[in-house]
């Protein structure tokens, strides 16, 4: 994350040009066709977004001599067909998602080619063995591996494992011999209480080439802490709220042991960390805990449940992208996910499952409508903001510290929802702090106009941005010196990504980031009890038996009763 990874990854394809070609030996374009995958000096470089296709290609030709490097792209439904013109180039790149698509084919272009050299950048999108993403991936041939990745362990140490398997390393490749030595003896438990992280650092010393960021001699990383204090009618709003979800709580641990009962804990936390940024809409005279979720309130509340994947080929997603005439991710009215990469397959499979003579859903089978719900969202928003009278006591303190703010110093405020950066718009239009927004309905145009503004206006301050945004396909924001996280993420590598692009090479003044949790709320739990360790992102409450669920429950109990 903005440590040069790319760069150091250029630099090994430039410097074993002539071992690449002699692993591939001599080309021939014409005569028979070669049995087996076609031995290429090429590299392949597989990336999470199409945005980091061109994030790939701007490093290539702003460090690289013109000509000395061929790359394409492998992407999109002009992409080429035959394996015998991919090996022509020394760089192939490509996306996850496209990588699935070609694993789904009967004729796989992809793993027709041993590549000399195979990169897994943004390696932590392919942490989870069992996924089709994962398959699709390992199964490409190749001489060398690498991967890249500033988060390699999100949730457990079975990411790790994923990676080491990927890799090929010897022995541990082996899931089962992973969790026997790396895994067992470095979790407490009664049969094991001693924790031993000796094999975890042997294997780590031995495969990794870290890039901490104090080698780069930057200027330094502050990170502050804002404890703001609601004031007597948000508290009792959020008592409210609380009280609320605490009694379907009582309800699912007395016996309502059902995966809807289950959803309506889920939900319930999810409505106290909202009204910690949003407070309550003016229009209702107190906080609902049953108003319809938005599109954004279902990705947040599928993250806390490990259930944010498409649907086809699980591939992460990190935010609900749409631009004019393109879905970078389609969500449907029963909260599936699919990425922009299987939305062909998904509508193929609603051509096969007509009922009473009308499309219906190939997941739930229901007639709800199949088009996408987060563009139908966007044309009811885009109807206009309502302008508050009062505003929420986090944004009030957050307008305190950005007028703080001297305006040469550039800031970045990210918050994972939408409504809250309309909040936060509306805030900084009446009290004159002019602003920049990037959310995930910009195209990619419209994002690097805004963005040139943000950096070459200097009466334009502030950049506001959502998470999502900000972790994928913005690769440098350093003009900008203070971040603000507006609330704390169940995972904190989402902030970790959202950080990287201002804290990175070519950084000129010290970064300052400040983090906004509300004082005596929920938030507090968050911060303290991150989504690993409460055992939800590996399956929520759909895995396991009645015994675990209670325990989860329980851990649940202790967030609200401490909320």
């Amino acid at each position: 994350m903005g440590l040069g990874k790319s760069l150091a990854m250029l630099c090994a394809i430039v410097g074993s040009l002539d071992r690449a070609s002699e692993f591939a030996g001599p080309i021939s374009y014409v005569g028979p066709p070669v049995e087996g995958p076609r031995a290429a000096k090429s590299t392949l470089i597989i990336v999470p977004s199409a945005l980091l296709l061109d994030s790939w290609i701007e490093e290539i030709d702003k460090h690289i001599f013109r000509g000395s490097l061929r790359y394409c792209k492998y992407h999109g439904q002009d992409r080429p067909k035959d394996p015998s013109i991919l090996v022509r180039y020394d760089i192939v790149l490509t996306t996850y998602g496209t990588v699935v698509a070609d694993f789904n084919r009967p004729h796989k272009v992809l793993e027709n080619v041993k590549w000399y050299r195979l990169i897994a950048d943004e390696a932590h999108v392919i942490r989870n063995l069992s996924t089709k993403q994962f398959r699709a991936v390992n199964r490409i041939p190749s001489h060398i591996r690498w991967c890249l990745t500033g988060t390699p362990i999100q949730n457990s140490l079975t990411d790790l494992s994923a990676l080491v398997s990927f890799l090929g390393v010897p022995i541990l490749q082996e899931p089962a011999i992973f969790r026997k030595y790396i895994n067992d003896v470095t979790h407490s438990s009664k049969c094991n209480l001693q924790v031993d992280f000796k094999n975890l650092r042997l294997l780590l010393s031995s495969i990794c080439l870290r890039r901490p960021k104090d080698i780069l001699c930057l200027f330094g990383l502050k990170v502050e802490e804002r404890t703001p204090q609601f004031s007597a009618v948000e508290r009792q709003e959020y008592n409210d709220l609380l009280l609320k979800g605490r009694i379907v709580l009582d309800l699912a641990l007395s016996g309502h042991n059902t995966k809807e009962t289950h959803q309506r804990v889920i939900e319930a936390l999810l409505r106290l960390r909202l009204y910690c940024n949003n407070g309550s809409p003016e229009e209702n005279s107190s906080p609902s805990s049953s108003s319809p979720m938005d599109s954004e309130e279902i990705l947040s509340l599928l993250q806390q449940t490990g259930e944010v994947v498409c649907k086809f080929c699980s591939c992460d997603i990190l935010s609900l992208d749409i631009s004019e005439n393109l879905d970078f991710v389609h969500m449907t009215e029963c909260r599936i996910m699919i990425c922009a990469e299987c939305i062909p397959q998904y509508q193929q499979e609603l051509r096969k499952t007509p009922k009473d003579g009308a499309q219906s859903c190939p997941f739930c089978s229901g007639k709800h409508c199949t088009d996408n719900h987060i563009r139908k969202e966007t044309k009811v928003r885009e109807g206009g903001a309502v302008i508050r009278k009062t505003y929420p006591s986090k944004l009030l303190a957050l307008l305190e510290d950005i007028q703080r703010n001297p305006l040469y110093e550039k800031s970045i405020v990210f918050s994972f929802w939408k409504k809250s950066l309309d909040l936060i718009g509306d805030l900084f239009n009446a009290n004159g702090v002019r602003y920049c927004r990037v959310d995930g309905s910009l195209s990619l145009g419209k994002r690097k106009t805004v963005l040139a503004e943000f950096q070459g206006n200097p009466e334009v301050g502030v950049l506001v941005m959502t998470l999502g945004t900000g972790a994928v396909g913005l690769n440098n924001l350093s003009i900008a010196s203070r971040i603000y996280l507006l609330e704390p993420q169940w995972n904190p590598s989402v902030e970790s990504q959202a950080i990287g692009p201002i804290f990175r090479l070519g950084q000129e003044r010290p970064v300052t980031v400040i983090r906004y949790i509300m004082d005596k709320t929920i938030e507090e739990n968050v911060k303290n009890k991150q989504l690993r360790k409460l055992g939800l992102a590996c399956g929520g409450f759909d895995v396991k038996g009645p015994a675990q669920r209670i325990e989860q429950l329980q851990k649940l109990k202790s967030i609200m009763l401490h909320g």
